[in-house]
């Protein structure tokens, strides 16, 4: 399940051993970019650098199955951050004397000359409003593609600003970010580009462009990266963007903030390398493949052929004299085999003092509209010739789409997103507290809960394609099903957890359970994913544009640890937190569980007996999301979780059908034939889960059957003493179809019965009226108080009712007669 990013990020990131930019127009690992310069002999590079390329790996992972687009945007720069940035002349000005020993405007680090709360109301909030925007029109026009937006993403940056065993005290600006997240994921990940608005005005949206420049001009190192593989240039109507627009678009940036005393060195070595790339392509010259540009390049008509030599004829002479600074020449002389530095002495530095630029280049650059560019307001007027005609009308109603994730801007691991009923505190047990109801303190937080946290986060990072925006898990795993169910039968397994176990081959002979069978199994559901995701008709009908196997979790917990060459360091040495450093089981699956609850559409259940605890875990959290019970982070989320049953069945053709589609009955009855034989063992597994979660569906079920008893909450005003009730289950919001067998399946009805009676409500005389049914009698030893917590009160007799027996039984050890138990056995404490 590894990706391109995954396997390679550590090539492309700046490692200790080669500090240079990859390419020439490298602007992501041009260090001059960032201030203060990156220390990468230091602890905080290595730590923050791998926590980057583990969010950037465990993102690429997850949405391997998607077409990505990405859209550079502006989101504390932009258009908004300069008009910010001029009510603080003196105070930036200041600032950049101290780091530079020059006085100039710029919106570097605007926050720390700026008042953040002017950041937040006028730079931050207008710049998120805008992307959400033209978000809609992208998933409109581009309904394939999953979308990244940087505007998501920094939502996350900003939920971890205060968790110091992750940043270590880093902010959402600092250098780590634009290094190791967003160049190699333009780089490595990005099927598609999507320019507009003032994405020109942003700084970091400059570097990015830069690696996407490369690629289109066909750059050796970067299409070696890609396997080849171009990328294109639209605008958000889907129309391609030609690189002559695409430059004078920086162009039009470059003289407006200049004109006003700003620098932007970004933007100028950028429009460099445009122009430096174009002289090779154009001369057959310079260290590009010609012959692999992006047709957009290789195909471009005469028009924009005579464009483009106009555009230097304005700018090269503009830059000579406007933007001549240090702080520009440090990044031109960083630059890779010194090809920027080259050109600037070339082309721009021999028309200083003898070509002065066109005094009217604000109007003459302005003039023209380029297709994806932003319409300035103050210079709106002076257009009078368009690549387009005015921007086309958005003409689609947004109440059809499909509820898509974007839980991005809230920490996931908020208590607001805690289960009503039956939470497990899963995050909070990662932690060393005695109580898991508190909130996990952030400074405190264990290594498992920091990866948790990065890796949650990261598997969220965009937002589902339009078209197919469903997300279904399945659950198969290689420790339950079929094949682990034969292997338990003919090698006498006493343990189901022993499976988890690599059986040594020097003692068991063949019968290496990790080798011959759990590493096929894995492969087996991580293809049949594939199988599912090819049978378009059913994904269309189904809106399914992704099916994630377990093995996914698995793939992303391996990025979690190992070796990184490239930092000389170890993965554990990432987290300054308490713990071993590496992934728990119990950590992944937490990271699953918050999958269920944040973007799972679905889960897909494979054949044979369901023997995994995190299977049933997993079920239950979908259960729970499927009747209201979680809160999730996008508008209509609420119950929208569908089931379905993959039979392996195949048909005359030899081709397997498609999962179908089940109800909580069926659900039921798939775990509860289960839980019913591994009851009716002579001495029961202490299968914690299995029992918990069979106990909280049949509950469930109890709810759902008789709501005037089982589905009321009682609650009492303190100061009035008014009793009031409430539904705690809202019957009328569930989705069709997840109860339907109640109505519509007597046959199925009364199959669920009969396990709920067995299970649950079947009486033994000879015990006490609180003890009924096989959970009640043989598994209730297993729960622990939070288990019982929103069970019906007569789980915590049956619990009572075993500890005083159990304590009867130690008191009677060395007189056993004295003790006699009459009916079924029970499991021995």
């Amino acid at each position: 399940m590894a990706t391109l990013l995954s396997k390679n990020i550590g090539k492309f990131n700046t490692s200790i051993s080669s500090r240079k930019p990859l390419f020439p127009g490298d602007l992501i690992n041009n260090d001059a970019m960032y201030s203060p310069r990156p220390d990468y002999e230091s602890p905080y590079f290595r730590k923050l650098s791998m926590n980057a390329e583990l969010f950037c790996s465990a993102g690429s992972i997850a949405d391997k199955q998607y077409n990505n687009a990405f859209k550079p945007e502006a989101v504390t720069s932009g258009y908004y951050a300069y008009k910010a940035a001029l009510q603080y002349p003196e105070k930036i000005k200041q600032n950049t004397a101290s780091r530079f020993g020059e006085e100039f405007l710029t919106i570097q680090r605007l926050s720390d000359s700026v008042p953040k709360e002017v950041v937040e109301a006028e730079v931050l909030k207008r710049n998120l409003f805008a992307s959400q925007q033209s978000a809609e029109t992208i998933a409109h026009n581009f309904p394939d593609c999953a979308l990244n937006l940087p505007s998501d993403r920094e939502g996350f940056l900003r939920s971890i600003h205060d968790i110091y065993p992750i940043l270590q005290g880093a902010g959402y600006e600092d250098w780590v970010f634009e290094k190791h997240i967003w160049g190699p994921e333009v780089l490595l990940d990005m099927d598609v580009a999507i320019y507009d608005g003032d994405k020109s005005y942003s700084r970091n949206g400059a570097l990015e462009q830069g690696v996407i420049l490369a690629i289109q001009y066909g750059q050796p190192m970067a299409l070696d990266a890609r396997n080849g593989e171009n990328i294109d240039v639209n605008d958000i109507h889907g129309r391609d963007i030609s690189p002559v627009d695409q430059a004078w678009e920086d162009c039009k940036h470059i003289v407006d903030v200049v004109e006003k005393g700003f620098r932007t060195e970004a933007s100028v070595a950028l429009v460099l390398s445009r122009f430096m790339h174009d002289e090779w392509f154009e001369t057959k010259t310079g260290p590009i493949l010609h012959d692999k540009v992006h047709p957009s390049v290789k195909n471009r008509s005469k028009i924009d052929t005579r464009r483009m030599k106009k555009l230097k004829e304005l700018m090269l002479p503009y830059m000579a004299e406007k933007c001549d600074w240090k702080t520009l020449h440090a990044v031109l002389d960083n630059d890779k085999d010194g090809q920027l530095k080259a050109y600037w002495d070339k082309n721009i530095a021999p028309l200083q003092k003898k070509k002065k630029p066109d005094p009217k280049i604000l109007e003459k650059i302005f003039a023209y509209q380029p297709r994806g560019g932003f319409e300035h307001p103050e210079y709106s007027d002076l257009i009078k010739e368009r690549r387009d005609k005015p921007k086309l009308s958005s003409s689609f109603n947004n109440a059809n789409f499909v509820a898509r994730m974007n839980g991005a801007h809230a920490d996931v691991f908020d208590t607001k997103w805690r289960s009503k009923i039956f939470e497990d505190y899963d995050f909070e047990r990662l932690g060393s507290t005695s109580n898991p109801e508190n909130p996990a303190d952030k400074n405190h937080i264990t290594s498992d809960q920091a990866m948790a946290y990065i890796i949650t986060n990261a598997m969220r990072k965009s937002r589902p394609p339009a078209k197919n925006a469903k997300t279904l898990l399945h659950i198969g795993t290689a420790t339950s099903g079929i094949e682990a169910a034969h292997f338990i039968h003919e090698n006498g397994i006493s343990d189901i957890s022993e499976l988890q176990t690599i059986y040594d081959p020097m003692t068991h002979g063949d019968k290496v359970y990790a080798e011959d069978i759990a590493g096929d199994a894995t492969e087996d559901y991580n293809d049949r994913t594939l199988e599912i995701l090819r049978d378009e008709k059913w994904c269309q009908s189904r809106k399914v544009g992704r099916v994630i196997p377990l093995g996914v979790f698995s793939e992303i917990a391996k990025e979690a640890s190992g070796r990184r060459e490239s930092l000389n360091a170890e993965r554990r040495e990432a987290i300054s937190a308490d713990g071993p450093r590496k992934m728990s089981s119990a950590s992944a699956l937490t990271c699953m569980k918050r999958f269920v609850d944040h973007q799972a559409t679905g889960i897909v259940i494979p054949p044979g007996p369901l023997l995994d605890a995190a299977q049933y875990q997993l079920i239950m959290r979908a259960v729970l999301v499927a009747t209201g019970q979680v809160e999730r982070p996008y508008e209509g989320g609420k119950y929208d979780m569908e089931f379905f049953y993959d039979d392996n069945i195949v048909d005359k053709k030899g081709n397997k059908l498609p999962p179908r589609k089940i109800d909580f009955g069926d659900l039921i009855i798939l775990m509860g034939q289960t839980i019913e034989h591994l009851l009716n063992q002579p001495r029961p597994y202490d299968l914690r889960w299995h029992f918990v979660t069979m106990a909280r569906m049949l509950d469930i079920y109890e709810k759902l059957t008789d709501p005037a008893r089982c589905n009321v909450k009682t609650c009492m005003d303190v100061e009035s003493g008014k009793v009031s009730k409430s539904e705690i289950i809202s019957l009328r919001n569930i989705r069709p179809g997840f109860a339907d067998f109640l109505f519509n399946d007597p046959g199925k009805a009364k199959q669920v019965r009969d396990i709920w009676h067995r299970l649950n409500r079947k009486e033994y005389p000879h015990l006490t009226p609180a003890v009924r049914g096989l959970l009640k009698i043989r598994a209730i030893h297993t729960f622990d108080d939070f288990d019982l917590a929103d069970l019906p009160a007569e789980y915590k007799q049956a619990k009572d009712w075993h500890s005083n027996l159990s304590a009867q039984h130690k008191q009677n050890l060395f007189n056993k007669n004295a003790l006699l138990v009459d009916g079924p056995a029970i499991a021995k404490p």
